[in-house]
């Protein structure tokens, strides 16, 4: 019996686990296809393999361990699905990022709210957002789906 490679597995489950594709690579055909079925359960059992396969508790089909597995390896690899997937969903949340927008001066307005604090209001295709001094460095405009980078 061969044994599977513990890094396939792993790249398999974070790219197209939603489809199962690590489950029929480590011989377990029936779960592959339930898996596709389900994309991955909703993602929630695609997430579940990838820790366990990342954490060393995946066996293959014939209950052998992966081949070549590294602990450090895979918690690399899991803290880096987590950087791109947690990317991905901040990015998609109907914000468009305009970097390096320079506003006009017809649309700054610099004011001090009744606490004290500065902030300014930007313009944007007539939405408002309010930029407190304290956090300067990045604007999200919920109302209007902008954002931006203040230099």
């Amino acid at each position: 019996m061969q044994k599977r490679s513990f890094l396939v597995t792993e790249l398999l489950c974070m790219f197209l686990g939603f489809l199962g594709v690590h489950r029929y690579y480590t011989g377990y055909i029936g779960l592959g296809i339930a898996q596709t079925l389900t994309l991955g359960g909703c993602g929630i059992w695609a997430l579940i393999d990838l820790i366990c396969i990342a954490c060393g508790k995946y066996k293959d089909a014939n209950n052998q361990e992966l081949e070549g597995y590294d602990q450090k390896t895979g918690l690399i690899l899991l803290a880096v699905y987590f950087c791109i997937y947690g990317g991905l969903t901040i990015k998609n949340t109907n914000k468009t990022v305009v970097n390096n927008y320079t506003p006009n001066s017809s649309t700054v307005e610099k004011s001090i709210n009744q606490k004290g604090e500065q902030f300014v209001n930007y313009q944007f295709d007539n939405a408002t957002c309010k930029i407190y001094a304290s956090d300067l460095r990045s604007v999200a405009c919920p109302t209007s789906g902008h954002g931006g980078s203040i230099h």
